[in-house]
Protein backbone atom coordinates (compact mmCIF):
# COMPACT_ATOMS: atom_id res chain seq x y z
CA UNK A 1 0.00 0.00 0.00
CA UNK A 2 2.85 2.34 0.81
CA UNK A 3 4.36 1.93 -2.70
CA UNK A 4 0.97 2.72 -4.31
CA UNK A 5 0.73 5.89 -2.23
CA UNK A 6 4.26 6.86 -3.30
CA UNK A 7 3.36 6.37 -6.96
CA UNK A 8 0.21 8.49 -6.55
CA UNK A 9 2.19 11.27 -4.86
CA UNK A 10 4.84 11.22 -7.63
CA UNK A 11 2.18 11.37 -10.34
CA UNK A 12 0.41 14.21 -8.51
CA UNK A 13 3.70 16.15 -8.30
CA UNK A 14 4.38 15.65 -12.00
CA UNK A 15 0.86 16.78 -12.92
CA UNK A 16 1.21 19.78 -10.63
CA UNK A 17 4.50 20.78 -12.24
CA UNK A 18 3.28 20.25 -15.79
CA UNK A 19 0.13 22.29 -15.17
CA UNK A 20 1.85 25.15 -13.42
CA UNK A 21 1.12 27.57 -16.26
CA UNK A 22 4.77 28.41 -16.84
CA UNK A 23 5.17 26.50 -20.09
CA UNK A 24 3.46 27.25 -23.44
CA UNK A 25 1.54 23.96 -23.56
CA UNK A 26 -0.17 24.42 -20.20
CA UNK A 27 -0.73 28.10 -20.99
CA UNK A 28 -2.47 27.12 -24.22
CA UNK A 29 -4.59 24.43 -22.56
CA UNK A 30 -5.47 26.70 -19.64
CA UNK A 31 -7.70 28.78 -21.92
CA UNK A 32 -9.03 25.85 -23.95
CA UNK A 33 -12.81 26.08 -23.86
CA UNK A 34 -13.17 22.30 -23.72
CA UNK A 35 -12.14 22.54 -20.09
CA UNK A 36 -15.14 24.72 -19.20
CA UNK A 37 -17.79 22.05 -18.54
CA UNK A 38 -19.74 22.54 -21.77
CA UNK A 39 -20.11 26.32 -21.58
CA UNK A 40 -21.29 27.99 -24.77
CA UNK A 41 -18.31 29.21 -26.78
CA UNK A 42 -18.10 31.63 -29.70
CA UNK A 43 -16.04 29.24 -31.86
CA UNK A 44 -15.08 25.59 -32.11
CA UNK A 45 -11.70 24.50 -33.48
CA UNK A 46 -11.91 20.98 -34.93
CA UNK A 47 -9.21 18.42 -35.61
CA UNK A 48 -7.48 18.76 -38.97
CA UNK A 49 -8.09 16.20 -41.69
CA UNK A 50 -6.35 14.16 -42.83
CA UNK A 51 -4.13 13.64 -39.82
CA UNK A 52 -1.35 12.60 -40.26
CA UNK A 53 -0.93 14.52 -43.51
CA UNK A 54 1.52 15.05 -46.39
CA UNK A 55 1.88 17.78 -47.54
CA UNK A 56 -1.50 19.52 -47.02
CA UNK A 57 -4.34 19.23 -44.54
CA UNK A 58 -7.61 21.02 -43.89
CA UNK A 59 -8.29 22.80 -40.59
CA UNK A 60 -11.99 23.16 -39.83
CA UNK A 61 -13.59 25.58 -37.40
CA UNK A 62 -17.02 26.92 -36.60
CA UNK A 63 -17.97 30.44 -35.53
CA UNK A 64 -21.17 31.49 -33.77
CA UNK A 65 -20.79 35.28 -33.68
CA UNK A 66 -18.95 38.15 -35.32
CA UNK A 67 -15.46 38.29 -33.88
CA UNK A 68 -11.76 38.71 -34.56
CA UNK A 69 -9.95 35.38 -34.82
CA UNK A 70 -6.32 34.37 -35.14
CA UNK A 71 -5.05 30.95 -36.11
CA UNK A 72 -1.34 30.29 -35.72
CA UNK A 73 0.80 27.19 -36.24
CA UNK A 74 3.73 26.25 -33.99
CA UNK A 75 6.44 23.59 -33.97
CA UNK A 76 6.80 21.02 -31.18
CA UNK A 77 9.07 23.43 -29.29
CA UNK A 78 6.62 26.32 -29.75
CA UNK A 79 8.47 28.22 -32.48
CA UNK A 80 5.89 30.05 -34.58
CA UNK A 81 5.60 28.65 -38.12
CA UNK A 82 3.07 31.17 -39.39
CA UNK A 83 -0.30 32.82 -39.11
CA UNK A 84 -3.10 31.25 -41.14
CA UNK A 85 -5.85 33.65 -40.05
CA UNK A 86 -5.87 37.09 -38.45
CA UNK A 87 -9.10 38.86 -39.32
CA UNK A 88 -12.61 39.81 -38.35
CA UNK A 89 -15.10 37.06 -39.14
CA UNK A 90 -18.66 38.16 -39.89
CA UNK A 91 -21.49 35.71 -40.06
CA UNK A 92 -25.04 36.25 -41.30
CA UNK A 93 -27.58 37.20 -38.64
CA UNK A 94 -29.38 33.96 -37.89
CA UNK A 95 -30.96 34.88 -34.57
CA UNK A 96 -30.00 33.09 -31.39
CA UNK A 97 -26.40 32.00 -31.64
CA UNK A 98 -23.97 29.79 -29.79
CA UNK A 99 -26.40 27.16 -28.42
CA UNK A 100 -28.74 25.56 -30.92
CA UNK A 101 -26.24 24.68 -33.64
CA UNK A 102 -26.12 28.09 -35.35
CA UNK A 103 -22.43 27.96 -36.16
CA UNK A 104 -20.99 28.92 -39.55
CA UNK A 105 -18.46 26.40 -40.87
CA UNK A 106 -15.04 27.47 -42.15
CA UNK A 107 -12.05 25.64 -43.55
CA UNK A 108 -8.40 26.64 -44.06
CA UNK A 109 -5.78 24.67 -45.98
CA UNK A 110 -2.40 24.26 -44.29
CA UNK A 111 0.53 23.47 -46.59
CA UNK A 112 3.48 21.79 -44.87
CA UNK A 113 5.59 21.02 -47.95
CA UNK A 114 8.43 23.30 -46.74
CA UNK A 115 8.40 21.89 -43.20
CA UNK A 116 10.07 18.88 -41.60
CA UNK A 117 8.10 15.84 -40.48
CA UNK A 118 6.83 16.13 -36.93
CA UNK A 119 4.13 17.34 -34.59
CA UNK A 120 2.75 20.84 -35.07
CA UNK A 121 0.25 22.71 -32.92
CA UNK A 122 -2.39 25.08 -34.21
CA UNK A 123 -3.93 27.61 -31.86
CA UNK A 124 -7.08 29.66 -32.43
CA UNK A 125 -7.82 32.70 -30.29
CA UNK A 126 -10.79 35.03 -30.20
CA UNK A 127 -13.43 36.43 -27.88
CA UNK A 128 -11.33 35.69 -24.82
CA UNK A 129 -11.09 32.00 -25.71
CA UNK A 130 -8.21 29.88 -26.92
CA UNK A 131 -8.27 26.37 -28.37
CA UNK A 132 -5.36 24.18 -29.41
CA UNK A 133 -5.02 21.05 -31.51
CA UNK A 134 -2.06 18.94 -32.62
CA UNK A 135 -1.38 17.63 -36.12
CA UNK A 136 1.31 15.34 -37.53
CA UNK A 137 3.20 15.97 -40.78
CA UNK A 138 4.65 12.71 -42.15
CA UNK A 139 6.86 12.90 -45.22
Amino acid sequence: MKSLLSIILIVAAIVSLSCSGNDPVSAAFHGDTELNNGDAVPFILNQNSPNPFNPTTLIFFQVAQNMHLTLKVYTEDWQEVGTLLDEDISIPNTGGLVHGGNYMNYMITFDGRDLASGIYYYVMEGGGYQQIRAMRLMK
